[in-house]
């Protein structure tokens, strides 16, 4: 009896534990879609009040640009197959992990890399600032490109494509360069000491263009030596 109730006892924990960790996710997801509702409103002045407490909202944000991008070529890829390939292709098992969980590691470790261009850059500026509020404040600024590229997967998922969706994507990756440039202007337009803005967000751009033409090159070539194989 004893085993019994300790038994008992254990999954009435655990069972608790689950509610209290399922209850902080929801609370985190709504506090993160309210924080990217005001972000999209007045996307520069909620950008430059962003501080480190955001960070959490940042990565998420990352996360989301890391995740989506893919996520559009994967359905893209897979209606492409069902259009051209007629009958036999139309179950074309496309490789989730080829085509979504290696470009998704990839872009992450991308965005993470440029995320520390901008903390050095600044650092050479002579900004006294932390990692994690560049974390906050770049992520922050890269909501408006997370909605383009989440009306990109909408897309996909109503069979527009073409010029269409190749926009929408242009638009989204063309924001993400945005959003670098106004969070170096933002921490350095109060110090005149230091590498300038100008050149400051000069260097982060050739440094993210060649990080992105070497992964670039990377994800395009395991992509295709995998497709290859169906």
């Amino acid at each position: 009896m004893k085993c019994g109730a300790n038994l008992g006892s254990s999954t009435a924990q655990s069972t608790t534990q689950s509610n209290v960790q399922l209850q902080k996710a929801k609370q985190l997801s709504k506090m993160y879609f309210s924080y990217f509702g005001e972000v999209l409103k007045n996307p520069v002045r909620t950008g430059q009040a962003s501080t480190a407490d955001h960070m959490t909202n940042g990565l998420i944000t990352m996360i989301l640009f890391s995740l989506v991008l893919p996520l559009i070529f994967y359905f893209q890829i897979k209606a492409s197959a069902r259009k051209y390939g007629g009958f036999l292709i139309d179950h074309l098992d496309v490789p989730f992990g080829s085509v979504v969980v290696k470009p998704f590691f990839f872009l992450i470790l991308i965005v993470l890399m440029v995320n520390s261009i901008v903390f050095l850059v600044l650092k050479m500026g002579n900004v006294t600032v932390r990692y994690q509020e560049i974390t906050a404040r770049f992520g922050t600024f890269m909501i408006p490109s997370v909605t383009f590229l989440v009306v990109g997967l909408l897309f996909t998922w109503l069979g527009i494509g073409g010029g269409a969706l190749g926009w929408v994507i242009g638009v989204g990756l063309f924001s993400w360069f945005v959003a670098i440039c106004f969070t170096i202007y933002s921490f350095k337009r109060d110090h005149t000491s230091g590498l300038d803005a100008y050149y400051a967000v000069v260097i982060t751009y050739a440094a993210s263009i060649l990080i992105l033409y070497l992964f670039g090159d990377s994800i395009l070539g395991s992509l295709l030596k995998d497709l290859m194989r169906l």
